[in-house]
């Protein structure tokens, strides 16, 4: 999925209205991880930059974009709803005005603490260190327990696992509730995050 986001409009909800370099450097590199953690492009565009003109930044899914003093953050966001809009994609800003431009080209927008919730979860549930996921398991000792190899094969064995029956119910109960089509593409976007 590509997320645009609204930089300034995002960070002024997080620190209020006078956000820091290092807070703007700081939301940068989480939104670096995030990205390449849920494989998610993410354009994050600012207001202003070191040039009159657009200027970019790449980090792994993250592409930082400075608007430059000749055009607006908004501008710039316009175009690329405009670029992207037959794809998969999802618009972060609490601007008014962007919301309804998104809505008219069919592009879901989200509030910027709605996305920030996501963003935290995320961190909360990915480890920040995966080398323990590639390393083998080696046996610290050389004795031999059988009963303790027999009970930890017993309960390898016994591990949970959601049933038919279970799944079942959840179809049923979600066909009870309809939603139209603007909120299921939305929830959709919001799964995804």
């Amino acid at each position: 999925m590509i997320i645009i986001v609204d930089a300034y409009n995002v960070l002024k909800r997080l620190h209020g209205p006078d956000v820091s370099r290092q807070q703007r450097d700081e939301y940068i590199m989480k939104l670096k991880i995030y990205a390449k953690k849920k494989n998610h492009t993410v354009l994050l565009i600012f207001d202003g930059g070191y040039s009159d003109w657009l200027t970019k930044e790449k980090y792994d899914n993250l592409l930082v974009i400075y608007s430059g003093y000749k055009e607006s953050a908004d501008e710039v966001i316009k175009r690329y709803l405009e670029d992207y809009q037959h794809k998969d994609i999802l618009l972060v800003s609490a601007d008014r005005e962007l919301a309804e431009y998104a809505k008219g080209l069919k592009i879901v927008a989200i509030e910027p603490t709605i996305f920030n919730t996501y963003v935290t979860k995320a961190f909360e549930r990915l480890p920040t260190d995966t080398t323990w996921a590639q390393q083998e398991v080696k046996k610290l000792t050389s004795k031999q327990d059988k009963d303790l190899d027999a009970l930890m094969e017993e309960a390898s064995m016994q591990i949970m696992h959601k049933s038919d029956e279970d799944e079942a119910q959840k179809k049923s109960r979600a066909k009870s509730f309809k939603v139209d089509k603007k909120e299921r593409k939305r929830a959709d976007k919001l799964k995804k995050l």
